[in-house]
């Protein structure tokens, strides 16, 4: 749980950006640590979260990115659920006696919000049909959507009538009356510039008819407003009865001002996305299509691939003296790892130290080189690999984890003890065939990554 709980204390660096391991991906590929901002984010599906229907792109376009039959709650932002209760009916029966029926009305568990509380109507049937707020401007918004693309085309039309006048020789066939077909039985012209030429008169019979933009209502100019109520300033203010700022923009259309005026709102869909390198165009992550499933095509994430560094316990650090710490070192590969560490120069200048307040101690790291075990299941029951270990230099080792010591002196009187290091080791490059999908080629290659490392802060006596 130190991995998802304490992330800050040890981050590793992609492409400048600095991010806890968990976090990065790891291209197979390319043999480099990829962060989110170093892939390419493309949608896969799109779904509901809570009834977990799959929406295609084009209708989740025209419901805005909602979902047609779940709601949320306008107070709390929750999912609604249905609730059925039985209420009398209005048509009686023959000897006079009114018969009961089942209605359905929406309502909040967490804050006991439900439709009833504003008004809307209960339904007979569960599937929905629930009454929904009209915006008045609907129609003014969809003349102005439609005006700004016909707009849009217009300028497009103009910019591309610019780029055609300009003096070159493709504009002596047309200055010269002389058509497509005069211009392919002309000898010593390419078939790409006859192609360009025939483009080009296409293009010029297109533009003899005008895009008109559509008439458009203006908006109008208020010079006078309403004059605010008498009692505005003695009446008693109920906070419980106004709507606050979340409540109000979680429907933008109307923002409420009052409780009584809160409808629910359509849940939000969410997506499944695929990553994918930017530099090799490998997936990197591909989920499953289907909503409810949690698994994953391709999932390469760091952890799985990188030997992670952690701060088995945070020390006592005081200003300039030195503190032994244990660090362990987990292998998550099938292959034993041998690994290197050794720290930046102490007395960098680069600004990005100076900036960022990097190297605020000094660290002693272990000269000799690392084994850490393989990752095997049976680990932890028995040990299949013998090391031959120093006591000075090694903590512990168990299964695919070992503890090392190093010795950590501040150079900071306050604020929190910072080192940077840089870590080698090797991994088993597999190369898959296509045809046979078996290993064809294991390869071993050496990777360096640079890992920033925060001790805590420095206490003062």
């Amino acid at each position: 749980m130190a991995t998802f709980m304490n992330t800050d204390c040890v981050k590793y660096v992609s492409k400048g950006v600095v991010a806890p391991l968990c976090e990065l991906s790891f291209c197979r590929h390319c043999l480099e640590l990829r962060s989110k901002f170093c892939v390419f984010h493309e949608v896969d599906s799109l779904f509901c979260p809570n009834c977990l229907e799959s929406m295609p792109a084009a209708e989740a376009k025209t419901k805005k990115n909602r979902c047609g039959s779940c709601f949320d709650c306008p107070t709390c932002n929750h999912a609604l659920s249905t609730r059925a209760t039985s209420i009398m009916s209005d048509e009686a029966c023959e000897d006079g006696s009114k018969t009961l029926k089942k209605a359905f009305y929406l309502a909040c568990g967490f804050c006991r919000w439900s439709s009833r509380d504003v008004g809307i109507k209960d339904q007979s049937v569960a599937s929905g049909g629930w009454t929904e707020q009209i915006n008045p401007y609907a129609e003014r918004i969809a003349s102005l959507v439609e005006y700004y693309k016909q707009y849009t085309l217009k300028e497009l039309q103009e910019k591309e009538k610019k780029r055609f006048r300009r003096k070159s020789f493709f504009q002596l066939p047309e200055k010269f009356g002389l058509g497509h077909l005069t211009v392919k039985r002309r000898p010593g012209l390419s078939l790409n510039l006859i192609r360009f030429i025939e483009i080009k008169f296409e293009f010029s019979s297109k533009d003899q008819a005008e895009i008109n933009l559509p008439e458009i209502e203006l908006s109008r100019t208020f010079d006078s407003f309403d004059e605010l109520p008498d009692d505005v300033y003695t009446k008693p203010l109920d906070l419980s009865q106004v709507t606050n700022i979340n409540q109000r923009l979680s429907n933008p259309e109307f923002q409420p001002a009052t409780v009584q005026n809160l409808y629910p709102n359509h849940k939000h869909l969410l997506i499944k996305r695929s990553q994918r390198c930017k530099q090799c165009d490998h997936n990197l992550s591909k989920p499953e299509y289907n909503p409810s499933a949690i698994k994953f095509k391709i999932q390469l994430v760091a952890l799985h691939h990188i030997p992670e560094i952690r701060i088995m316990k945070p020390p006592v650090l005081r200003n300039n003296q030195t503190t032994q710490a244990v660090l362990t070192l987990t292998n998550p590969l099938e292959i034993t790892v041998q690994v290197q560490l050794s720290a930046f120069n102490e007395d960098s200048t680069d600004e990005a130290d100076a900036t960022n307040g990097f190297n605020t101690a000094k660290i002693e790291l272990p000269s000799d080189e690392l084994l850490v075990a393989k990752s095997e299941d049976a680990a932890d029951v028995e040990e299949t690999q013998t090391f031959n270990d120093d006591p000075k230099i090694i903590a512990f080792r168990k299964g695919c984890k070992i503890g090392f010591f190093v010795s950590v002196t501040p150079k900071v009187e306050q604020g929190d003890a910072k080192v940077r290091l840089k870590m080698r080791h090797n991994y088993l490059k597999r190369q898959l065939s296509m045809a046979e999908k078996d290993v064809k080629d294991n390869e071993i290659k050496w990777m360096e990554h640079e890992v920033q490392i925060n001790f805590g802060a420095v206490v003062n006596e």
